[in-house]
């Protein structure tokens, strides 16, 4: 009986130390975790915010500004409310839900490769842009208690998203709703899982120069000669030509409005510059390059 008890006493610190560290791993896991949810919060306000200033976007509400890309083809676009929009070159494939639009405007979503339509609790699709006089709705993401996937369509009832893989994968969660973008010209598509929505930059500001052959960015003027092409302007209130040695006329007529002449001048590479403001006071800078030759 007394080698059972010493055996007891000499059991009960190892016992005791084991409960500490199992408490302390406990503890630690939960500090580890708490830390990640505070993270998350972070990532689904910045996700949601996206998801509302694209949508303003598309309704015309704001206008994109300016952009810049990253060494990692990552776009940061400034928007006319003065906001800051950022849109990752490319989305972490698997559970995560990506937000598209697809062909009808309305909002969808993506998970494990299988994409559905947003849904009210009546089953009724949300509209990403103004259809039949009525305004778009902004859906909004989150993650409820039980860690599932969930969305609420304009302050309505949160709702779970569907399918197998829907428990939230908390170290995954994306920068943003787009899959890519591309600037081309006057124009930023942004791309989706299941499609891709092209948004003109302040608002379709733009100058195109063309003729029968089509667009144009430059011509050729032989010296002392003149050619005439179209300047197509949209949501330009006002055009300031900047100085230049070549003789510049812009007219406003429909077609055939623009004449080039190189009376005088040198042969050589000259650029004109064109310089657009729409009624809000956005301007962008139009230039057409000009050969004169010989």
């Amino acid at each position: 009986m007394k080698k059972i008890l010493i055996l007891l006493i000499c059991l009960l610190p190892v016992i005791t130390f084991t409960a500490c560290d199992d408490k302390d791993d406990i503890r630690k896991d939960i500090d580890d975790l708490n830390a990640r949810l505070d993270a998350l919060e972070d990532d689904l306000v910045d996700l949601n915010t996206g998801i509302k200033s694209f949508q303003d976007a598309m309704k015309g509400l704001v206008l994109i500004t300016d952009y810049s890309m990253d060494e990692k083809g990552n776009y940061t676009l400034t928007l006319s409310d003065g906001k800051k929009l950022v849109i990752y070159s490319g989305q972490p494939a698997g559970e995560i839900p990506t937000l598209g639009v697809n062909d009808a405007g309305n909002w969808t979503y993506t998970l494990n490769g299988e994409t559905k339509e947003l849904t009210d609790k009546a089953g009724n699709p949300c509209p990403a842009v103004p259809v039949d006089g009525k305004d778009g709705k902004t859906p909004t993401i989150s993650i409820d208690s039980d860690g599932y996937w969930c969305y609420t369509i304009e302050g309505g009832e949160v709702q779970r998203i569907e399918g197998r893989y829907n428990i939230a994968n908390i170290e995954k969660i994306p920068g943003g709703i787009f899959s890519s973008v591309t600037v081309e010209g006057n124009n930023m598509t942004f791309g989706f899982a299941d499609g891709s929505t092209t948004i003109p930059l302040l608002g379709g500001l733009n100058l195109a120069f063309s003729n029968v052959s089509g667009e144009l960015t430059s011509v050729t003027v032989a010296k002392a000669g003149s050619i005439t092409i179209t300047a197509t302007p949209t949501n330009v209130d006002n055009i300031i030509i900047d100085q230049t040695p070549l003789k510049v006329n812009l007219t406003d007529a429909a077609s055939d409005n623009l004449t080039v002449s190189a009376k005088g001048v040198a042969a050589g590479e000259y650029t004109v510059y064109f310089q657009i403001f729409s009624k809000e006071g956005y301007r962008l800078i139009k230039p057409l390059k000009v050969t004169v030759s010989e």
